[in-house]
């Protein structure tokens, strides 16, 4: 009801507004919701349609690796009676000969088929070169020679003091080189991961394709005797280590 400027509401009026209100907002929603499935659903099908070519390249070739007809070549046979159903499994032997050659490539060494170390080529930055220079000039500032033969001894004091840095820092690089392997090397043989590799292979060479999803996360359980007081009681523990899993088509 308008008196005037006022507009003047009753309950029921006030009520229904709420109501209507509610019933707007709760279709604005639902059209959001439906929107964001029309076009979840919409890229579902369109990832579906791309890798449908890519799937039937695998079934096709892992049909001919177990010696098996596809579906057409079935009904035509179905069809055409005096066909002969042998299938001469020449692929088997192929995928096996190119399987055992890849092993052997990839895993002449199985102890270690890869390796860790540092780089040769490293470079000092200038901050310390500076300083190294100011070492060598302060070395000789005690001694009376001319300024040709200073700055020669200066020069060879310099380059033998940058050779002695290069060659600690490398010993030092490769001091935590061979940590970092013995390290990866053991989580290496926990996640089982020379079989997970061969599978892929076995993957690669069968159906084309053979991938592996690396840096997975596992829980590793390892008992340790630690010392409570006079005691000495065996724990358990628990560690997060990267793990390797097989991505199946």
């Amino acid at each position: 009801m308008e008196h005037g400027l006022v507009m003047v509401a009753t309950p029921d009026e006030v009520t229904q507004a709420e109501l209507d209100s509610s019933l707007d907002k709760e279709c604005r929603e639902q059209a959001v919701r439906d929107a964001f499935a029309s076009d979840l659903y919409s890229r579902w099908q369109g990832y579906r349609e791309a890798r449908r070519e890519v799937e039937d390249e695998w079934l096709d070739a892992l049909r001919a690796v177990k010696g098996e007809y596809g579906p057409e070549q079935e009904k035509v046979m179905e069809q055409q009676q005096a066909l002969s159903r042998v299938f001469i499994k020449i692929t088997a032997t192929k995928v096996n000969a190119a399987y055992s050659r890849l092993i052997d490539l990839l895993f002449q060494n199985v102890d270690s088929f890869w390796d860790i170390v540092p780089s040769p080529l490293s470079d000092i930055p200038a901050s310390i070169k500076q300083q190294i220079r100011m070492m060598a000039i302060q070395e000789l500032l005690p001694y009376r020679l001319d300024p040709r033969t200073r700055n020669q001894l200066i020069q060879e004091r310099n380059d033998e003091m940058e050779r002695e840095l290069l060659a600690e820092a490398l010993e030092k690089a490769n001091t935590a080189a061979m940590k970092m392997k013995r390290l990866i090397k053991d989580y290496l043989i926990n996640a089982n991961a020379l079989t997970e590799i061969k599978k892929m292979v076995r993957e690669q060479v069968t159906l084309g394709t053979g991938c592996i999803k690396v840096a997975t996360l596992n829980t590793r359980n390892h008992e340790k005797w630690e010392s409570e007081g006079d005691e000495w009681k065996l724990n358990e523990h628990q560690s997060i280590e990267p793990g390797y899993v097989v991505l199946k088509g």
